[in-house]
């Protein structure tokens, strides 16, 4: 909890602090709760003695004894070295103590009750006391509880500590809500005592029309890139309440917030144009997810009759998550695909020349200079490089369409001029693919195709990735 920033009061339970408890964003109760069989409410116990003297000289513990808000209860802690209980006798807090005593929980607050049968049937009434103080979410066990294990295991998981029970995968789990963690905990074993038929029970108390608890830190699941826009789309669990996004260490402009989804500026360079993405609400950190990037120069050229040449180089950037990532708890992570663009920043550089005879006609070609990507708003003249990083396959592929125009200047023999478009990028399909390292960074290599007048060839080197995910990063 201190590594995500939270305020955490150690206080001992005793009687008289815990009748401070207002304005909790979260709440844990240890101790021993009981009885199920009626015979008194069900109450949780505190670190204060039963004392006669203090029963006199306290009016606030005589008043609450008389009204039934705590009661004396025997104890029995686990077995000595001589297979022998422990006895104490202790104050017990009821529903009626919470009533009177508690003010109202903070919004979307989380209670985790350790204590034996918080969940029970018998502990309903003290479970309704704290949904009417405003409680969003609480935990608690059906019979005995598993104690520190179980509790542990919840708070890690909502927190994407990665301290405890590492999933078989290697991969480093982020923030998850509390109906995942309690999944989790059931498939992990800490979240039911098998010894004593046991379950931990996770249920929300709020309303529909108020928002509730889900998790303690901000999660990313995914990322996608709209370079049409320069934005980053985010999906994952962030609260309702507006936080801050960091891309590549610097805080970006966020445009839209929703619990689920986020959308922000993303700019074409510098340090918030990629790397790693995190987002903070209320001082609390989510996981690191990472935009990675890519700076490749793509070469075209054709080749015609004589000595006829394009020549055509798109110097593109991409940027996309390549990571793979939990959709669900406890399953491995996966990847899902990235669909990937041209930066607004790209080009395409050309160059036409020679001389040569194309059927009966001999003809010049002639013609240089930069082009843009082709950008929609608003909506102008450019070149387009576009595909999807593929989830099933494991390639990259790519289509290229140059700019259209009359780029390529052709002059006859009888000195007549006009213009051209320049060629696609020609291969069966109009589609390349293209093989990759096991870090996602491209293979080197070419292709060529010729149609029986045009010969075309597109070659690359090695294109390596920029800000990879490091693999202990958490998914």
């Amino acid at each position: 909890m201190s590594d995500q920033n939270y305020g955490v009061i150690q206080a001992a339970g005793t009687v008289e602090s815990l009748r401070d408890v207002i304005g909790d964003r979260v709440l844990f109760l240890d101790g021993l709760g009981g009885p199920t069989d009626g015979s008194s409410p069900y109450g949780v116990s505190t670190l204060t003695a039963v004392s006669a003297a203090k029963e006199r000289a306290d009016k606030d513990l005589a008043a609450d004894l008389k009204a039934g808000r705590v009661y004396r209860a025997v104890e029995m802690y686990g077995r000595t070295t001589n297979n022998h209980y422990t006895f104490v006798n202790e104050y017990s807090i009821t529903s009626k103590f919470i009533d009177f005593w508690w003010g109202n929980f903070a919004p979307k607050s989380f209670v985790y009750n350790s204590a034996c049968s918080g969940a029970s049937a018998a502990a309903g009434a003290f479970i309704t006391a704290m949904k009417n103080k405003g409680l969003s979410v609480y935990a608690g066990w059906s019979r005995p509880s598993r104690g520190e294990e179980g509790a542990k295991f919840v708070f890690d998981r909502l927190l994407g500590g990665n301290h405890v029970y590492p999933e078989a995968d290697g991969y480093q789990t982020r923030p998850f809500d509390y109906a995942s963690a309690s999944e989790d905990a059931q498939l992990h074993g800490t979240g039911k005592n098998l010894l004593d038929r046991s379950t931990l029970i996770i249920e929300g108390l709020s309303d529909s029309s108020t928002e509730s608890f889900r998790t303690l830190a901000p999660s990313i699941e995914s990322m996608s890139v709209d370079e049409d826009a320069n934005e980053l789309f985010m999906d994952g669990d962030f609260g309702g309440e507006q936080g801050s996004v960091f891309v590549g260490g610097q805080e970006v402009d966020v445009k839209s917030w929703a619990a689920d989804t986020i959308i922000c500026n993303l700019p074409q360079t510098g340090t918030q144009s990629a790397g790693e993405v995190f987002v903070r609400t209320h001082f609390h950190k989510s996981n690191s997810a990472y935009i990675s990037k890519w700076k490749a120069a793509f070469t075209h050229t054709v080749t015609g009759p004589g000595s006829l040449k394009q020549v055509d180089t798109y110097n593109v950037t991409f940027r996309a998550d390549v990571r793979k990532y939990r959709i669900e708890i406890h399953k491995p992570p996966k990847f899902y695909g990235a669909i990937v663009d041209a930066t607004q920043d790209s080009t395409q550089d050309y160059a036409c020349s020679g001389a040569g005879t194309i059927g009966d006609l001999h003809q010049t070609w002639s013609g240089s200079g930069s082009l843009p990507r082709l950008i929609s708003t608003p909506f102008g003249s450019g070149f387009t490089v576009g595909g999807s990083f593929e989830a099933d396959t494991g390639l990259l592929d790519l289509s290229f369409n140059p700019a259209p125009g009359p780029f390529r200047i052709v002059t006859d023999d009888a000195g007549v001029v006009s213009g051209s478009g320049l060629f696609v990028v020609q291969v069966p399909g109009n589609v390349i693919f293209f093989s990759l390292y096991g870090d996602s960074s491209i293979i080197g290599g070419n292709v060529s195709y010729s149609d029986g007048t045009f010969s075309h060839t597109l070659s690359w080197d090695d294109i390596k990735i920029q800000f990879g995910a490091p693999p202990d990063s958490a998914r």
